[in-house]
């Protein structure tokens, strides 16, 4: 029921509170107390709970929720796999289940510091130190949480690492799945320093946190297949458990936390690479796909990063046979598309037997990995490019007259270069050998090509960047940092018309 408001009534209440908190206050000071000092702010006094009455209240920032309290990723599974691991915490362990929103506890382990799990025909096992059996037949997709809610050691081969959050197990047959499940905040301090090292600007590494976290939101069940969401690996984002850990880094996650980048409201996969070579590339044209924030435009704010990578036609066949798309015997190698701002998105390889043609990121991840840097680049083939040559007139014998060495056959020397060629009008053009001939009065002689010199053919790439080159450039978040743009200011850069919150 709504009562009626009597003015007067109102008036006279809040007069007694002020006379109330007059009357306290003197009391108060004639007793001693007093504010505490700028520096003692912490430390509640007498009047805080009186004050407190009169201040408006405090909004605290709460994680949306869009964003998981956990995340799954994926430590060792496919052809990493373990046939056992063995887990250490030192107050021992709970098993139970585990997922995105946390764990649940069903069974208590916690007299056992460490247990080593096997998998055999897809049921687990666990025995403790001594070799004794603690768990049997254990369905896959349990979750091992360590009961002292602190970190766990994991064991797998010659290898140790340390974790925060628990552990899930699959079994599949007689191998073992290992999956971290982690808050994500503490997910991200393992992943923040092995993308972008902590030395690096504090804005700059806030930029990454938030870019990192917004990824893991939206990258939810991307490894589904293997019951996980995210990897460790540059597939996904690079995670190192506690090891990859540094004050600066986990004070970038701290101060940002919960904070994604979003586009009409809704948070959004962020891709980042490691330089984009000065352009950030449009996402259909690395991948095919579309995406309003993730769009082509020229980024001044990266470095320049020079690449080449020199491969000869004999080592493009062998590349080639090996992923099952062979050509035969190499005969040409061409861009054959290339956008409006540089980057190559069709590499046409022609051969005795087929042509093979790789399109967007194949060009980078398929043909020539790990040399290939990026998708900017120039193809220089020398079977189809000269050097440049210095055409004289032929020398002169001994006693030869001028008039007689006139006559003589062009004389065709090599220096460095290319083949540029000025028209009737003063246009240059460059153009290939088999379409450049000298002629002397008996006789043509035909421009070699640097192969038909070196007896080598091959195909030179000079580039620049390093990556896919979609969304946020590091480097160039780097260097905005350097120039003074806040964290939400470089991320708004790199992805178009988003918001960061």
């Amino acid at each position: 029921m709504r009562l009626p408001i009597n003015s007067e009534t109102t008036a006279h209440s809040v007069l007694r509170r002020f006379i109330a908190l007059l009357l306290v206050l003197a009391v108060a000071f004639a007793a001693g107390y007093f504010l505490p000092a700028e520096e003692d702010a912490s430390e509640e006094t007498l009047l805080d709970p009186i004050l407190s009455f009169f201040r408006p209240a405090k909004a605290y920032a709460e994680t949306p929720s869009d964003v998981p309290a956990y995340v799954r990723v994926g430590l060792y599974y496919g052809n990493t796999a373990k046939t056992s691991v063995t887990l250490g915490c030192a107050g021992g362990f709970f098993l139970g289940s585990g997922g995105n929103w946390g764990f649940t506890k069903d069974v208590s382990l916690e007299g056992y510091p460490q247990i080593t799990f096997t998998a055999s025909g897809g049921v687990i096992t666990g025995v403790d130190g001594n070799g004794t059996a603690v768990a049997s037949n254990v369905a896959s997709g349990v979750c091992v949480w360590p009961a002292s809610g602190g970190r766990v050691t994991i064991t797998a081969g010659s290898s140790t690492k340390t974790y925060r959050g628990g552990v899930i197990l699959y079994a599949w047959e007689n191998s073992l799945t290992v999956v971290n499940l982690v808050g994500i905040e503490q997910y991200l301090y393992g992943v923040i320093n092995a993308e972008m090292y902590y030395t690096n600007p504090e804005e700059a590494l806030k930029a990454q946190a938030v870019a990192a976290r917004s990824f893991a939101c939206v990258a939810q069940n991307t490894h589904k297949a293997y019951g996980f969401d995210v990897c460790s690996t540059t597939h996904c984002q690079v995670y190192r458990g506690v090891s990859g850990e540094t004050t600066a880094t986990t004070a970038a996650v701290d101060a940002t936390k919960g904070q994604c980048v979003r586009y009409n409201g809704q948070v959004v996969r962020t891709y980042y690479s490691s330089n984009n070579g000065g352009w950030i590339m449009d996402i259909k044209d690395a991948w095919g796909s579309t995406s309003p924030y993730c769009l082509a435009k020229e980024d001044p704010y990266t470095p320049v990063l020079a690449w080449n990578a020199v491969l000869t036609y004999d080592e493009i066949a062998q590349r080639l046979n090996a992923i099952g798309r062979g050509v035969g015997t190499v005969t040409s190698v061409d861009v054959t598309k290339r956008t409006d701002y540089g980057y190559v998105t069709e590499l046409t390889i022609t051969g005795t037997e087929r042509t093979t043609v790789f399109t967007r990121s194949q060009i980078l991840n398929d043909f020539a990995a790990p040399l290939m840097k990026s998708q900017n680049f120039i193809l220089i083939d020398n079977t189809k490019e000269a050097m440049l040559y210095t055409i004289s007139e032929g020398a002169a014998s001994e006693g030869e007259t001028a008039e007689e060495n006139a006559a003589a056959e062009p004389v065709v020397s090599s220096t460095t270069g290319t083949v540029t060629v000025l028209s009737g009008d003063g246009t240059a053009a460059e153009l290939s050998t088999s379409e450049l001939s000298v002629q002397g009065e008996s006789q043509t002689v035909q421009i070699p090509t640097t192969a038909e010199i070196s007896g080598v053919k091959s195909v030179c790439f000079y580039g620049s960047g390093n990556g896919h080159s979609v969304g946020m450039s590091q480097d160039g978040a780097k260097e905005m940092a350097k120039q003074g743009f806040t964290f939400d200011e470089i991320l708004k850069f790199y992805y178009s018309g988003t918001e960061v919150y």
